[in-house]
């Protein structure tokens, strides 16, 4: 496909490069202009819609979008939107940096035991959602579980997803990726969300092995022998044996019976004395220096190089974007930072770049505002070295900075309300939070980053006292 064959617009969205493509459609970066938002919009194959199965096809994608549409978790990729365009159905999708697992393991990244409980916990996380709403994901996969540039884990591509009261004919469809479906799944028998725990457990022994197991060797003892070479205790390892048996079990009634039970047992084995949290970070930090090797996105309308943002900004600058932007994406910031001052041409640019890795529109135009309030950024400007008088009063106030201090009191009450939200780790995160804290607001707003849960984050900061989020 080369860039002729782009559109320019679908609708009011502007097209701007092409993010992949699939056997079902096409997926481009899109940006929508009235409300400054980076999208990625998925439109069905034209040849598709010209054969005998067109309609089964067309319906089977708004079927798609009608699954998606309904799960709204922080693990699962939002839609927002779906429309026709010149005779082409097209959804949009919540726009998101980062690298798929298969990406991953096709480029030799080993996942540790403790890493590879966490992603497989949190995708499980998102099918409980979709399975209490009647969707099944049907094809879980490596290539379908992202993994984002700040450490969240996506559960993406519902693309044959269904309805548990779909009106379309599913029984006797072989519909998904042979290599990691359930035995009902591959015989083409009807399914329900049991399916998708037998695959995301082939995903969890492809994490923890390093290869991809042959659906001849998920059996018991395969499964015991492929896990002896792990790092883990005798204890651990039955336990995880056993687990992995139960959810490969060929009789679906045989196996965990929803994706919350199965998560339990995954976590009872966990026994890390490490946060998630810095699982995370570690997680995150290496999926952005994956993504600095990875071919870049096929880009619609060039533009005239220019020079590197980062050679634009001074020391004290960097470390003000730097302190604005961990305040919503957490340590990892320093990392996307430098990356993004390296491709960005310009501060408008950037600014741009990196608010799209903050998840909430609403922290987006926060992380916008505290930049614009220190005066260093204008919206006409094209450096922040175009602005002068700024440099030394910022390097004033960054030089006569205050440690933040709790008192007991309060570090007893701060800690109460965090654990309502991250359990015992919370007081853990508030002494780590401190060291990098001036004042209480900005404390309230780096723990509030800790909370997956937008609401959640939202009544974190209100009963501190914070409205802002």
């Amino acid at each position: 496909m080369t860039s002729s064959d782009y559109p320019k617009e679908i609708d009011k969205y502007k097209i701007l490069s092409i993010l992949g493509q699939g056997a079902m459609g096409v997926v481009y970066k899109g940006y929508d202009s009235e409300i400054d938002r980076y999208v990625a919009i998925k439109v069905l194959h034209k040849h598709l819609l010209d054969g005998d199965m067109a309609d089964e096809l067309e319906q089977r994608f708004k079927h798609e979008v009608k699954a998606a549409a309904k799960c709204l978790h922080q693990n699962i990729v939002t839609v927002f939107d779906c429309g026709m365009c010149h005779e082409r159905p097209y959804m949009v999708m919540e726009y998101v940096q980062g690298v798929d697992l298969r990406m991953m393991l096709k480029s030799g990244y080993s996942f540790t035991y403790k890493q590879a409980i966490e992603v497989v916990s949190k995708t499980l996380d998102a099918l409980y959602a979709a399975h209490q709403l009647g969707v099944v994901h049907r094809d879980i996969k490596p290539a379908n579980i992202l993994l984002l540039e700040n450490g969240v884990v996506k559960v993406t591509d519902f693309g044959v997803a269904r309805i548990d009261n779909s009106d379309l004919t599913q029984i006797g469809d072989v519909i998904g990726t042979p290599s990691y479906m359930s035995p009902e799944a591959n015989r083409g028998a009807q399914v329900d969300g049991r399916s998708d725990l037998y695959s995301a457990a082939v995903v969890l022994l492809e994490l923890l092995t390093h290869k991809r197991i042959k659906p001849s060797e998920i059996h018991a003892s395969a499964i015991d022998s492929s896990l002896q070479q792990l790092p883990l205790t005798t204890l651990q390892k039955d336990h995880l044996s056993q687990t992995l048996v139960k959810a490969l079990s060929q009789n679906p009634s045989e196996r965990f019976q929803t994706a919350m039970e199965f998560s339990k047992a995954l976590l009872s084995i966990q026994i890390s004395t490490e946060s998630p949290y810095q699982q995370s970070d570690e997680l995150a930090e290496t999926v952005i220096q994956l993504r600095t090797k990875l071919p870049k996105e096929h880009s619609v309308h060039t533009e005239k190089s220019q020079l590197s943002c980062l050679s634009q900004l001074n020391k004290d600058e960097l470390s003000l974007v730097e302190k604005s932007l961990t305040q919503f994406i957490g340590p990892v910031a320093k990392v996307v930072l430098k990356k993004q001052a390296k491709n960005s041409p310009n501060i408008s640019h950037l600014l741009d770049s990196l608010s799209s890795h903050i998840s909430s529109v609403r922290d987006r135009k926060a992380f916008i505002k505290n930049i614009q309030a220190t005066g260093f950024f204008k919206k006409e400007a094209t450096s922040f070295s175009n602005i002068t008088g700024a440099k030394t009063s910022t390097s004033q106030s960054s030089g006569s900075a205050i440690k933040l201090k709790l008192n007991d009191n309060e570090l007893t009450q701060l800690t109460s309300e965090l654990a309502r939200y991250l359990g015992p780790v919370a007081k853990h995160m508030i002494k780590k939070n401190l060291k990098h804290s001036s004042c209480l607001e900005e404390l309230h707003l780096s723990l509030a980053d800790k909370i997956p849960d937008e609401k959640q984050r939202t009544q974190f900061l209100r009963h501190c006292g914070n409205n802002r989020l």
